[in-house]
C-alpha cells in the first residue's frame, strides 16, 4: 500500500459505509428471522406432517435457512464487506452454519421432551442465533482493515480499526 502523502487521507476509504456492530446484528437478526420461517415451516412439514424423528427433520429444515441466510446477509448486513469469492465464503458461512446446526438439534431435541416443539424451537434458535452471528462476523464476513505506513517510518505499519468491529 502507498505512504501517506501530505494532503492525502491518512488511508483509503472504504468502498461502502460500514454499519455499527449493533446495526449489522439487527440486520443478521432480521434475516434469520426469514431463515427461521423457512426452517420451521419444513420442520413442522417433516416433523408433524411426515413424521420425521425432530432431530432428523431438522437438518433439511435448518440447511434450507442457512442458503437463505447466507444470501441475503451477504447482499444485505454484509454488503460493505469486499467479497471472497462465493464458494470459500459460502463454505465458511456453511461451517459455522453446521456448528449453529448441531447446537440447535442438540437443544430442540432435548428441549422438545420437556415443552412443545415450538417452543424447543424458539428457544434452539435463539442460542443459535448468538454463535451464528458472533462467528460469522469475526470470520466469514471480517472486516479487512488497510496498514498505513508513515513516509517517514516506511517499515512502520499501524492497522487501522474500522467502524462497526467491535464497537
Amino acid at each position: 500500500m502507498r505512504g501517506i502523502q501530505a494532503g492525502a487521507p491518512a488511508h483509503e476509504p472504504s468502498r461502502h459505509h460500514v454499519p455499527s456492530l449493533s446495526w449489522q446484528a439487527i440486520s443478521f437478526a432480521v434475516i434469520g428471522l426469514s431463515g427461521t420461517a423457512i426452517t420451521f415451516v419444513l420442520l413442522t412439514l417433516l416433523h408433524k406432517g411426515l413424521g420425521w424423528k425432530i432431530a432428523f427433520a431438522n437438518i433439511p429444515a435448518y440447511s434450507a435457512g442457512i442458503v437463505n441466510n447466507y444470501f441475503w446477509n451477504r447482499i444485505w448486513t454484509f454488503r460493505h464487506i469486499d467479497h471472497k469469492n462465493v464458494l470459500h465464503q459460502g463454505s465458511q458461512f456453511a461451517l459455522v452454519s453446521l456448528g449453529g446446526l448441531i447446537i440447535n438439534t442438540i437443544i430442540l431435541t432435548i428441549a422438545s421432551r420437556f415443552v412443545d416443539f415450538r417452543i424447543a424451537f424458539a428457544i434452539a434458535a435463539g442460542v443459535a442465533f448468538f454463535w451464528n452471528f458472533g462467528i460469522n462476523h469475526q470470520l466469514t464476513f471480517r472486516h479487512k482493515v488497510h496498514a498505513i505506513t508513515h513516509p517517514h517510518l516506511p517499515h512502520h505499519r499501524v492497522e487501522a480499526r474500522a467502524p462497526g468491529d467491535g464497537d
